[in-house]
């Protein structure tokens, strides 16, 4: 068992470092001279993607690979998430205005996903007295307006549920924490990738039109789908301890 883990932590390295599936046609494992499995697997088109954060011959390759095999060893739900996002991030492919929208996805997922599992709320709110007086207010205010739903009905009712589900991180905050986490600087670094997820995010999740746009603003959201990939990759880098 913990050779077939290996194996396959290193299939995940692999994959998430050269941008192509780790997908063995045909595995034989031996152990102490004796064959253990033969295993063969149906060929198939391998999902890949052009951003890619090394290439096999980088001088930083081995050191990589050492990295992500350890980090992906840890079979916990962390590792195995980034496992799956990174798997989702090589199936988008290069499939245009698809892969645009899955890798804006995809990359507030691992920012969501590092938030939690690092424990960056208790950070934040170490940090950030504005948060608990949030909360303090939006109690405040539920409970002022529970009292008006009897005698003004269900206009008060539906606004007392939208308020009971703000959430005292924004996307913003959460995007921040991470940022800081790993030592880079907001201001100059991660809001400007932020601005530019949202600007490539919401047009196609909420159905602005963009039918009509220009070749260099074509050319621009194309610029800008691989920054945002270039920072996924970075995010999972830094993970791992690169």
């Amino acid at each position: 068992e913990d050779d077939w883990r290996t194996f396959y932590a290193l299939m995940h390295s692999l994959a998430f470092i050269q941008g192509v599936h780790a997908w063995p046609y045909r595995i034989e494992y031996f152990r102490r001279g004796q064959k253990i499995t033969d295993k063969i697997t149906a060929t198939r088109k391998l999902g890949s993607t052009v951003y890619v954060p090394f290439h096999l011959m980088d001088q930083h390759f081995r050191e990589v690979i050492l990295k992500a095999v350890e980090f992906f060893l840890r079979a916990d739900t962390l590792s195995d998430e980034v496992a799956r996002i990174s798997f989702l991030f090589r199936s988008a492919g290069n499939k245009n205005e698809i892969t645009t929208l899955a890798l804006c996805v995809l990359f507030e997922s691992l920012v969501r996903l590092l938030f939690k599992h690092l424990n960056l709320s208790e950070v934040m709110s170490a940090q950030d007295e504005s948060l608990k007086l949030f909360e303090k207010a939006k109690e405040e205010i539920c409970s002022q307006i529970s009292e008006q739903i009897t005698d003004k009905g269900k206009g008060y009712e539906r606004l007392l549920k939208y308020i009971k589900t703000a959430q005292l991180f924004s996307t913003e905050k959460m995007f921040q924490a991470v940022s800081i986490k790993f030592g880079w600087k907001w201001e100059t670094d991660m809001q400007e990738i932020f601005n530019i997820w949202k600007s490539l995010r919401n047009p196609l999740a909420h159905g602005h039109e963009r039918s009509n746009q220009s070749e260099d603003e074509r050319k621009q959201d194309l610029l800008n789908e691989s920054r945002i990939a270039g920072v996924i990759n970075m995010l999972i880098l830094k993970l791992i301890g690169y």
